[in-house]
């Protein structure tokens, strides 16, 4: 398994920064929401906005939260 990507709430190993996203948005427990949601405003990013677009299937919906992720916590 490729370990390229690291959850920074349980440090669990991803394959891929989409594996993370889905990791991220789909364990719904406090302590990954909360992070999540700092992480978000602290990129400046509008996961409430995110969200339904996601959801709606609209291309690039991931693309603004994906990009900090993977610079932040994907290893090249």
């Amino acid at each position: 398994m490729n370990t390229a990507c690291t959850c920074p709430v349980r440090s669990r190993y991803t394959s891929s920064v989409g594996t993370l996203l889905s990791h991220l948005v789909n364990i719904q427990d406090p302590q990954h929401e909360k992070w999540l949601e700092g992480y978000c405003q602290k990129n400046k990013i509008n996961y409430m906005h995110l969200l339904p677009n996601r959801a709606l299937g609209k291309q690039d919906a991931n693309k603004p939260l994906t990009d900090v992720l993977k610079r932040d916590f994907c290893k090249d």
